[in-house]
């Protein structure tokens, strides 16, 4: 006891500061010596690791080494040196204290040239592999081999064998540039040794020695902490009473009533307090505004007789009162009306007011969702509708089959339609032009099929009809009213300029062969495009043509005098038929794309700005996107594409020089340079013959090709 009473006073006696000092400087101390273990441990993990790596493919180079002399000498072949060392290296596999090991061999290429545990995949090119972080791990080790072709490490993330989780590698690289390629071994950071062990068992001793002096630390303040506190018992306690007799006395003094009142008043949401007779008794500014009622209109009424006068919703308002006045709470989604008759989506909520173990009324809160509600329809009709049209979209169509599939239908109709030549209205005339198209057709759709159908939008050009209750007869109607309401489209005047032509297909099936029906019209509109396709690119062409000719910018005579000096240029160079033949029709169309440029860019007679000039120079693309979709066209698509480039290179819209501009493009560029230089154009200054040669002999070798610069020269230069 007094061995107990003695330690009692000591501890006492201690002062609490120097209590949390001590424990302070004994955890620095301790966490500074764990430190320093954690870090002598760390390092010799990673000496011992790159050490033993590195001997392992050292070993091995050296093994090899003679090969690589044999090869250097001439005494083999790189062929078969690299068959001699991957001979070899497959066989250098070892243990090391994670799993069986071996040494990897690729070349340069990243084609796999040793994998003795999984030889399938010798000769697997792995060059584009990457981890789960994206890394282009081979590329990398194939990198370091390259930069330091005498040893060095590497780090990466890797899967361990048998396993789906990465764990960082470490690998030793030696490269083999005689045979361009590199071997190596690597290993997990994860892999210990008996050394690493023991250090571990020495950190772990001392995390275990801080646990213990901290918990001696703590039972010291703990111990000392309880006798204080008893002895602060009483003193506490008489406190803590003072302190509950004084919010007690505060809570008297705040007025909970005036809290209430305020919280009502202004509250968001509308609020309605009702009796036990479902009168009002008072409604809150909230209500006032959404409902546009004046408070006195609202005290004494009843609720129905204000928000809900028809059925069903004022029998909603009485089965509402009721279960309030029978302790329910209820909390749905309903709509109300407000003065004028206008719908508001609410959420709804009720509270009983009980005294007495009597429920005496109670409160209705609204809550105003009609933004809500609306953003949800709209969300709907968006997740179901195609945006352009209005009609059903492919999300809906595919679930509308799906539902009738399941069903028993007799006589269901499918019709598959597709606009033809959208890509290269698109091209022509833009995508606002080809989404007018869509449009317009749409709305055709609209008139023919009534409201029971299902008219949807399923792809950029085509359209899917289900029809119900529909035979082959009324379908063969209905496609004659299809047909008539694209011929009075194209008669329209304002639609002149693009005739809409539409390849059909159809059929009748019951609801459980629906698919096979939709496949059959699928084929049939195929069918009907392909028949048509020839034609139908003939006439745009032909027409695209006819619109480049009435535009403002064409100078008369100007493809007539272009074609006439390239002739005499590709003759006097000695130029097959053909090529005169692409020549002549390049000087044609060349500026085929300029049909979608607008006027006020054509036709400006001030300098381009940028973002006009910018416009201006994608005639060439959109000139060789139409070509390509004419069979007449497509073997000059490339020389409309290349046409405006420079033999410096600084021309558009590929930038490249010289001779890999086509021959045709060359002499054109210069042709065309020279009769819009002598001829009247929006935007240049009329130049005599002899200035616009002097201005040729001056861009030779920069914008012309020089030597045709001659040729042009002997021939028009007098």
């Amino acid at each position: 006891m007094k061995i107990k009473r003695k330690f009692i006073n000591i501890v006492k006696k201690l002062d609490v500061k120097f209590i949390v000092l001590l424990t302070l400087l004994v955890f620095s101390i301790l966490i500074s010596l764990n430190t320093y273990t954690t870090n002598v441990l760390n390092k010799e993990i990673n000496r011992q690791i790159s050490l033993d790596l590195k001997q392992k493919v050292t070993i091995s180079y050296n093994t090899i080494s003679p090969l690589i002399k044999e090869l250097n000498d001439g005494k083999i072949t790189k062929k078969e040196a690299i068959n001699r060392i991957t001979n070899l290296v497959s066989r250098m596999t070892y243990s090391d204290s994670f799993s069986s090991n071996y040494l990897f061999m690729s070349d340069y290429d990243g084609d796999y040239l040793v994998q003795p545990y999984e030889p399938s995949k010798v000769g697997t090119n792995m060059w584009n592999f990457t981890n789960d972080k994206g890394d282009y791990v081979i590329r990398r080790i194939i990198k370091t081999a390259k930069k330091n072709p005498k040893g060095s490490y590497i780090e990466y993330e890797s899967k361990k064998p048998n396993s789906t989780i990465y764990e960082k590698k470490r690998a030793y690289i030696i490269g083999i540039p005689e045979i361009n390629a590199y071997i190596g071994t690597g290993t997990y950071l994860e892999t210990s040794y008996t050394n690493i062990l023991s250090l571990i068992s020495m950190n772990t001793q001392i995390y275990y020695l801080v646990i213990l002096i901290s918990i001696f630390l703590f039972l010291i303040y703990s111990i000392k902490h309880v006798i204080i506190n008893k002895e602060l018992q009483s003193e506490i306690l008489e406190k803590e009473k003072a302190k509950q007799n004084l919010m007690i006395e505060k809570a008297k003094v705040l007025d909970e009533k005036h809290k209430f009142e305020v919280l009502f008043e202004y509250s968001h949401d509308a609020i309605l307090e009702f009796d036990n007779l479902g009168n009002i008794i008072r409604a809150n500014n909230a209500f006032v505004n959404l409902y546009k009622y004046t408070k006195s209109e609202c005290q004494g009424s009843k609720i129905y007789d204000l928000i809900a006068k028809e059925e069903p919703y004022k029998s909603d308002v009485i089965n509402h009162v009721k279960d309030s006045l029978n302790a329910v709470q209820n909390n749905i989604e309903t709509t109300r009306f407000d003065k004028n008759g206008k719908a508001i989506h609410v959420l709804l909520r009720t509270v009983f007011l009980r005294q007495n173990d009597l429920v005496i009324g109670g409160y209705v809160i609204y809550t105003d969702i009609t933004k809500t509600k609306k953003y949800e329809e709209r969300l709907i009709k968006l997740s179901i509708h195609d945006n352009l049209t209005g009609l059903f979209n492919s999300n809906y169509f595919n679930d509308k089959t799906d539902e009738i599939s399941k069903k028993k239908i007799d006589n269901i109709a499918v019709i598959v339609s597709d606009i033809n030549g959208l890509k290269l209205i698109n091209d022509s005339f833009g995508h606002k032009f080809g989404n007018k198209i869509i449009k317009d057709y749409a709305n055709i759709l609209k008139e023919i099929f009534s409201a029971e159908s299902v008219i949807a939008r399923t792809g950029g050009d085509e359209f899917y009809i289900i029809i119900y209750n529909s035979t082959f007869e009324k379908i063969s109607f209905l496609m004659n009213k299809h047909n008539k309401k694209i011929d009075d489209y194209n008669n329209i005047e304002k639609n002149n300029i693009v005739k809409l032509s539409v390849a059909i297909g159809y059929s009748v099936s019951d609801s459980e062969n629906i698919r096979v029906a939709l496949k059959d019209a699928d084929d049939m509109m195929y069918r009907n495009k392909l028949l048509n396709r020839t034609s139908r690119r003939n006439q745009m062409l032909a027409l695209l043509l006819s619109i480049l000719k009435e535009k403002d910018y064409v100078t008369k005579g100007h493809t007539d005098r272009v074609k006439e000096m390239s002739l005499k240029m590709s003759q006097s160079m000695h130029l097959s038929n053909d090529r005169k033949d692409k020549i002549l029709l390049l000087a044609e169309v060349h500026d085929l794309g300029k049909i979608a440029i607008p006027d006020s860019i054509l036709n400006k007679k001030a300098i381009l700005n940028r973002i006009e000039w910018k416009k201006m120079k994608t005639h060439s693309e959109i000139g060789y996107r139409i070509a390509i979709n004419s069979q007449e066209l497509s073997d000059i698509a490339d020389l409309i594409l290349k046409h405006h480039e420079r033999w410096d290179g600084e021309g558009y819209p590929l930038k490249i020089k010289g001779e890999e501009i086509p021959i045709e493009c060359r002499i054109l560029s210069l042709v065309d340079a020279y009769d819009a230089m002598t001829n009247q154009r929006p935007y240049n200054i009329l130049k005599t013959h002899k200035e616009a040669i002097e201005e040729i002999k001056l861009c030779a070798g920069s914008q012309f090709d020089p030597s045709i610069t001659e040729v042009f020269l002997k021939l028009f230069d007098s």
